[in-house]
């Protein structure tokens, strides 16, 4: 209990006899019990703790704050700002210094496992990435497996029967003398020579002037009926292995697309194709 003529160090009032009121173990300053921030149980325990000691270890805000000053302009001092008290900027503090001990590791951890999962991410786009690349292997490969298939199965189909292994060998070597030309312009002409007479012409006209002479031992004929917008191939007959393949050699410079190829059989042509 204060003693007549102390003032409120908080509110800075008059604290009455026997009010309930408390002084500062360390600057040994009266407070009000409501200035002194201190709940009703805990206010309970000093005055007990003073009744049997004679004394009590409490401080004010101010000396536990070391010297910090809390102004307001309330002089009843009832309606403080609790967020502005010096006893709650301790509190604060505390509770900040206790999160980062208990939480700074708990952050660490969040951080390691958010790494891990950014890290397990790129790699499963890279997986990703390269089994589109593995599929796209895998159906090259399976195209390959199934061409070899085919060329093997006709291989088998055509030397299954000996007869007509000798007849491929006799038409590859009967064709070795034939070359076919695309796209050579037909004659308009209405007397089979007269047409036959131009495409003689024509091909003279394509081939080095060193081959001109041996034209005239070539034998033309178009090949498939006359068909109106279309232009017949010109199937040439040549005397030997020889020239057949110097036709072949021939590449046109004019604009005609012109085209020498080898008259190959069906056989051929098949391969050909799975091939390609």
């Amino acid at each position: 209990m204060a003693s007549k003529g102390y003032k409120c160090a908080s509110c800075s009032k008059q604290i009455r006899e026997n009010s309930s009121s408390l002084s500062c173990v360390n600057c040994k300053n009266w407070f009000h019990k409501k200035c002194s921030d201190l709940s009703d149980e805990k206010f309970k325990n000093i005055a007990a703790e003073s009744k049997k000691k004679g004394q009590t270890n409490w401080r004010c805000s101010g000396c536990l704050s070391e010297g910090s000053i809390v102004e307001s302009d309330d002089e009843d001092g009832m309606d403080v700002d609790v967020s502005s008290s010096p006893t709650n900027e301790i509190f604060l503090l505390k509770m900040e210094q206790m999160f980062e001990k208990y939480l700074a590791p708990f952050r660490e951890k969040v951080d390691k496992i958010e790494s891990d999962i950014a890290s397990i991410k790129s790699e499963l786009s890279k997986n990703t990435e390269q089994n589109k690349i593995n599929t796209e292997n895998y159906r090259k490969l399976e195209k390959r497996v199934k061409i070899a298939e085919e060329k093997l199965s006709s291989f088998h189909d055509n030397s299954s029967d000996p007869d007509n292994t000798i007849y491929e060998i006799n038409g590859r070597k009967r064709r070795e003398t034939e070359v076919i030309v695309f796209n050579v312009q037909e004659s308009e002409k209405s007397v089979g020579t007269d047409r036959r007479q131009d495409d003689y012409e024509k091909i003279a006209a394509i081939i080095p002037d060193e081959l001109s002479e041996i034209v005239k031992n070539f034998k033309l004929r178009r090949l498939g009926r006359p068909a109106t917008g279309k232009t017949r191939p010109l199937l040439i007959k040549t005397p030997s292995v020889t020239e057949a393949r110097t036709l072949l050699k021939i590449k046109p410079t004019n604009e005609t697309n012109i085209v020498f190829k080898p008259n190959l059989t069906q056989a051929q042509l098949s391969h050909l194709n799975t091939t390609f």
